[in-house]
């Protein structure tokens, strides 16, 4: 699944719009707010930046307004492998967009859309109250009256039912999760944040629901533990699903499981041994973590700068081919191109080495977003598409952290 989702970063095709059950590109995309605007960059194979664009696939340098219902009023977004999602205050309606093939936008179809849709439940009616949204590979997770949602693929059980239904085109409350305060949508696998505790269900090829050592799909969602002792991790204040691995923020450290095959786990110096029976925590980490993010095969933590202002330090760790973890490592240098410990991301510019004054990390798949205290968003990592926005024409990926122009103010992720 991993090294899939990886090698279709590489496509440049240009297709008339489609939905596709094999997407030629994985999280090749980016979005962000602007003001009070949603704007998108980067590939548009399926319409996920929202443009309207029907016609043809294209890339977008440059962060472009999201059109129709979403463009504006919105208060939390999501980008997936090759749709996105988004949702208002009021009355918490969730929009969604680009790739449909197996109905990850939750409108009763798997038609694609190159403009926002609603997301319908499963009598058709809009789901409303929603205050969270994330967005997998190819399937969808909502917190809706601190209920779980879930629609789109379900090959491995991803959205809570058996796999005998593939795929789920409409929202379906998945059954036994209340009070929810976080989610988070990987590659095949989901995750709820519940009173300190986390839930995991889905694809446990390599251990990333962090609670039993086998590789079979498990729909019903179960609590993560810790692999010392197999007692529920706790208590929990921040989660994240990435490709095949998971990330939690457990009384103020970090902790993973899952794939290891590039470190994303931060076990340890040298260390790149799956996780498969429970948590194990994140080595050499300078203070308390704030969040974290993961994507295919790295790792974010946002570690507090210790000023009391909710502000703090990068660290990250796993793949660094093609400038992921922003230390600027020699890429070139085969030895360079994983760190099993996190290592600090690092800034262009002068007098300032260290990314800092952060607020808030986002990871779309090989490249990162992330905002400082001022309203500035920074980008580094993969940029085949445009996805970092940079600049017209622009595919060179960065292993140090950039701003992006005219997000230089009022910008949040």
């Amino acid at each position: 699944m991993l090294a899939a989702l990886i090698a279709a970063c590489g496509s440049d095709r240009k297709d008339p719009i489609a939905s596709s059950a094999d997407p030629a590109v994985f999280y090749s995309h980016s979005v962000a707010f602007r003001d009070t605007g949603l704007f998108a960059w980067g590939a548009n194979t399926y319409g996920q930046l929202g443009s309207g664009d029907q016609n043809n696939s294209d890339t977008r340098y440059l962060p472009a307004q999201v059109t129709g219902a979403a463009a504006t009023g919105m208060s939390g977004v999501s980008a997936g492998g090759t749709h996105i999602l988004a949702f208002n205050t009021t009355p918490g309606n969730i929009y969604a967009w680009g790739n449909n093939g197996f109905g990850q936008l939750g409108n009763n179809s798997t038609a694609a859309n190159a403009t926002p849709v609603q997301v319908l439940d499963t009598s058709s009616t809009p789901l409303t109250g929603a205050t969270a949204v994330s967005a997998g590979a190819s399937h969808s997770l909502a917190i809706a009256n601190q209920n779980v949602w879930a629609w789109g693929s379900n090959r491995e059980g991803q959205i809570g039912v058996d796999t005998a239904t593939p795929f789920r085109n409409t929202a379906a409350q998945i059954a036994g999760l209340a009070t929810v305060d976080k989610i988070a949508a990987g590659g095949a696998h989901s995750l709820a944040l519940s009173n300190g505790q986390v839930s995991s269900w889905g694809s446990n090829t390599s251990g990333q629901l962090g609670f039993v050592s086998t590789t079979t799909s498990i729909p019903i969602p179960s609590t993560v533990v810790k692999a010392a002792d197999s007692l529920p991790l706790s208590p929990v204040t921040d989660i994240a699903a990435g490709g095949s691995h998971s990330l939690f923020v457990a009384d103020g450290a970090v902790w993973s499981c899952g794939l290891n095959t590039f470190g994303q786990l931060g076990a340890g110096n040298g260390d790149i041994t799956d996780r498969k029976s429970g948590a194990v925590q994140v080595q050499n980490l300078p203070g308390t973590a704030l969040q974290v993010a993961a994507g295919l095969a790295h790792s974010l933590a946002l570690i507090d700068d210790g000023t009391g202002n909710g502000t703090g330090e990068v660290w990250a760790w796993g793949l660094n081919n093609i400038g992921q973890l922003g230390n600027g490592a020699d890429l070139k240098s085969s030895t360079l191109q994983k760190s099993t410990l996190p290592v600090q991301v690092l800034t262009n510019d002068a007098g300032h080495p260290f990314l800092a004054n952060i607020v808030s990390i986002v990871v779309i798949g090989n490249h990162n977003l992330a905002v400082d205290s001022s309203g500035q968003l920074w980008v580094w990592g993969g940029n085949a598409f445009g996805e970092l926005g940079l600049a017209a024409n622009d595919t060179t990926d960065r292993n140090f952290a950039t701003r992006v122009p005219g997000f230089t103010t009022l910008s949040r992720l």
